[in-house]
């Protein structure tokens, strides 16, 4: 028998959680969603290629390819068609799901909730994924900053309000060459002091420490951050 890894199925933004949750009963019928003993997963395969088929108005991320064993005497095979949706405003990743199978009801049946149910118990006996580690440069990096915001107000430049700065922006990015997966990407942008606070400008700003610009601090010029890495 053949069956996806947790691993595998973690490849896909969001996948883990659905599945546990149990989004996808939303898209069956009660009916189909009550538990035949006598239907049985013989295998899965994920695959990351998808068929193109006229019905579905957008090619898929992935799809899961069984064999489910139920009244017939055949196994019959069940497709379960993933597809990421993508909430601009929410700025987060959901999941969409077609099926199809060789049985008499061909859509919505009990064999594509038996292959989802197997699925999620391959999801939920995963173990937690650790958090990622820093990169001990980056790491450094950021904690030399913290001891430079530390210092005394005497030993910092005195900054002149409405100067513009440099600000460092973390921001989600949607990578459509990528199956749409959402990363997080470091950007520069242009702050701006005023009365009662600042603003980021939308623009990426130039932040070459080979030649600072008027609005780069000594903290953005790297040279006295990167001395304790080399």
């Amino acid at each position: 028998m053949s069956f996806p890894t947790a691993a595998e199925l973690a490849d896909f933004q969001g996948l883990i959680p659905w599945l546990a949750e149990g989004a996808w009963k939303t898209d069956f019928e009660p009916k189909a969603l009550i538990r035949d003993h006598g239907i049985r997963v013989a295998s899965m395969v994920l695959k990351e290629e998808c068929p193109e088929i006229e019905e579905f108005d957008d090619s898929c991320e992935f799809l899961i390819d069984a064999q489910v064993k139920g009244s017939a005497p055949r196994p019959y095979r069940t497709r379960l068609y993933f597809f990421s949706d993508y909430d601009s405003q929410a700025r987060t990743m959901g999941i969409e799901l077609e099926t199809e199978c060789t049985c008499f009801q061909g859509v919505g049946c009990q064999h594509a909730v038996a292959v989802l149910e197997n699925l999620k118990a391959i999801a939920t006996a995963a173990p937690q994924v650790p958090a990622r580690q820093v990169n001990a440069a980056l790491a450094a990096w950021l904690r030399n900053i913290t001891e430079a915001q530390s210092l005394k107000p005497a030993a910092r430049k005195t900054v002149t309000p409405y100067n513009k700065f440099l600000a460092y922006c973390i921001e989600p990015h949607v990578d459509r060459y990528a199956h749409n997966k959402e990363h997080l990407l470091f950007t520069p942008r242009l702050g701006n002091h005023h009365k009662t606070g600042f603003y980021i400008e939308s623009t990426a700003a130039v932040a070459d420490p080979s030649r600072p610009t008027k609005y780069m601090a000594a903290e953005d010029t790297l040279s006295h951050l990167l001395a304790p890495l080399q």
